[in-house]
């Protein structure tokens, strides 16, 4: 019996084609139906801007306000040794056509221009506001860092909508003059079976800090970096992490997890892992 490569395809990905394919969802918005899938399968997130690093310390930002008025669907942070970018993306509906039906012409449909129009008022935005931005970052950023640049993304439409060569062009040519890193929802699924995409955690802002959305991972440097009154964790948070080894409560009480973002010290690491000082002898 032979199969389609879709047909080997992990579940979680048939089930995102689904969805991408799908009509929306009574009473729902098609792109928050996207984002809540993203966010809870984020090997489909797509760093369409990352450093050889990668996504900084494997976590994203949902609904990151920019201004009382302006929110962005995801942010997060890549970092080389001099510079720190973040990245503000916004995703849009996949069916939202980025050119018109005529196929003879290459002329971007009014949805997706308002999208782009969107983007840009973000940027306008976020320059406005740039320390305020950069104050409530701050937490999240590297502590060593020597310049901050921001960065635009848009997730939208779907691919086919392009195949013709005249449209190709004038969408590339979108790509290189908008300063605006745009991608399709199958340029997501690509990146994931290109092994472009990793595991990610989800933060969201909560008051003057941040809390986990979607503990995907284990946190390896969060709390060798933040204390409580920077990140928030829920009661079950806790529990689970309390299980994995975390002297969490020690956390709690305002103490830095300093080694492997665990243990306060390292005596204590070396204690659950089965080690113990020698006993000195006269």
């Amino acid at each position: 019996m032979t199969f389609s490569p879709e047909e080997l395809e992990p579940q979680f990905l048939k089930d995102f084609r689904l969805l991408l394919d799908s009509p929306k969802t009574e009473g729902k918005q098609k792109e928050q139906e996207v984002q809540d899938y993203i966010e809870s399968n984020t090997e489909l997130f797509y760093p369409q801007f990352r450093t050889h690093q990668g996504v900084y310390l494997r976590r994203i930002i949902s609904k990151f306000k920019v201004s009382t008025k302006k929110t962005t669907d995801f942010a997060y942070i890549s970092a080389d040794s001099d510079t720190v970018n973040v990245v503000f993306v916004e995703i849009e509906s996949p069916l939202k056509k980025i050119f018109t039906t005529k196929t003879d012409e290459a002329v971007f449909d009014s949805s997706f221009n308002k999208a782009i129009q969107q983007v840009e008022s973000w940027r306008i935005a976020i320059e406005q506001n740039r320390s305020e931005i950069l104050d409530r970052l701050a937490p999240l950023l590297p502590t060593q860092r020597q310049r901050t640049e921001f960065k635009y993304a848009l997730v939208y439409g779907r691919s086919d909508d392009k195949t013709y060569e005249n449209r190709r062009k004038v969408f590339s040519d979108k790509k290189t003059h908008s300063g605006i890193l745009i991608s399709t929802y199958d340029n997501l699924i690509e990146a994931y079976k290109n092994q472009e995409t990793k595991l990610l955690n989800v933060l969201a802002q909560d008051g003057d800090g941040f809390r986990f959305k979607h503990m995907h991972l284990s946190p390896e440097h969060d709390f060798a970096r933040l204390l409580p009154d920077q990140l928030h964790l829920s009661n079950e948070q806790i529990e689970r992490l309390r299980a994995e080894g975390y002297e969490i409560d020690a956390w709690l009480s305002g103490r830095y997890l300093s080694v492997n973002s665990k243990y306060t010290s390292a005596e204590n690491a070396m204690k659950a892992a089965g080690f113990s000082r020698p006993v000195a002898t006269s």
